[in-house]
């Protein structure tokens, strides 16, 4: 799943690139617009050419800059409760493009005495302080530490463009940071640093219809990906002290039949077994002692370990699906 989500971003990167960066969105005939010859002007601000009839506007122009705030530390009253808080921790431990829940959330008397506001759905957060730069979309109404600058786009829709022009942007908005003990941006600079506004409404419309469908994939997986890495968490323990052992009867998803391709450890020798794919006796029951399990997208693969897995094969799986996870599964052992 981990594998997936970086395709799916380096595929949203790399539309966005070739649309905003080299500027080769499709012109009115279908063909990339600066290398079948659009027309161009040199930009002053930018120190570049960008297409004719884009403009170059303040931040503040095209979207509503908030700073972030803290409640007090001294009055618990303040913590504990259910609106979303997120400091540039959640962001720097998630490493992922969304934010939807925080580590520790805020009561309504932390929300009100902080007088920070609340964030709707697809504001773009960036860290201004320790570190700066780092940037997420928020998937949940949330508010923010201290440490953040927040950006509601005039038009919710451009949400998406946000993300990427700050991402695309992020060094030279690094470099606004002053201060002593604590590099940050202000929100004043941020309200005059330039952004590319887009003349090309029909293309621009394209292209975020494009990036939004990948958005959703990506979210789904991040989700799917924290509920997995929270039940390898709170299992590997008891798996490791000997408090939970693994017993699986699967009918659907058979685990005998890819442990046959695998190289496993048993008796202290390394033996490969190979399957014959279409004849297989399909109540043999045996114990298979495996070692060194590296995370895969199926849940029973989790866990950097070694345990015995007694397997029962309970039918044959279509050659096309053990085909699937050979390529996928079982390479990444």
């Amino acid at each position: 799943m981990n594998a997936l989500n970086d395709n799916l971003e380096k595929m949203a990167k790399q539309l966005y690139d070739y649309w905003f960066v080299q500027f080769n969105f499709p012109d009115e005939n279908g063909r990339p617009y600066k290398s079948s010859g659009g027309k161009m002007s040199y930009n002053k601000r930018l120190k570049r050419e960008i297409p004719i009839d884009w403009q170059v506007k303040n931040l503040i122009d095209f979207t509503e800059i908030k700073n972030g705030a803290t409640p007090s530390t001294a009055d618990e009253a303040n913590y504990g409760g259910d609106i979303v808080w997120i400091t540039p921790k959640d962001l720097s431990d998630q490493q992922s493009k969304f934010v939807y829940q925080g580590e520790r959330n805020i009561t309504k008397q932390g929300f009100d005495s902080c007088s920070t506001s609340m964030l709707p759905i697809n504001s773009v957060l960036m860290s201004s302080r320790a570190p700066i730069g780092l940037v997420s979309i928020a998937k949940n109404d949330v508010c923010t530490n201290q440490g953040f600058k927040s950006f509601i786009p005039k038009k919710m829709e451009d949400s998406i463009y946000l993300y990427y022009y700050i991402k695309h942007h992020i060094k030279q908005i690094e470099q606004l940071g002053s201060g002593t003990t604590f590099k940050e941006v202000s929100r004043d600079d941020l309200c005059k640093f330039p952004i590319l506004v887009v003349g090309a409404k029909e293309s621009y419309r394209q292209w975020a219809e494009l990036q939004n469908g990948i958005a959703d994939k990506q979210f789904v997986l991040q989700k799917e990906i924290a509920i997995l890495t929270k039940q390898r968490d709170e299992l590997l323990p008891l798996l490791m002290n000997g408090q939970a052992s693994v017993n699986y009867h699967l009918s659907k998803w058979s685990i005998g039949f890819l442990c046959l391709d695998m190289h496993i450890e048993y008796d202290k020798d390394i033996v490969q077994k190979e399957a014959d794919k279409q004849d297989f006796n399909p109540l043999v029951r045996k114990p298979y002692s495996f070692t060194f399990f590296k995370h895969t997208s199926y849940p029973f693969f989790m866990f950097l370990l070694q345990f015995k897995l007694f397997v029962t094969m309970s039918h044959k799986l279509p050659t096309d699906f053990h085909n699937k996870v050979h390529t996928n599964v079982v390479q990444r052992f």
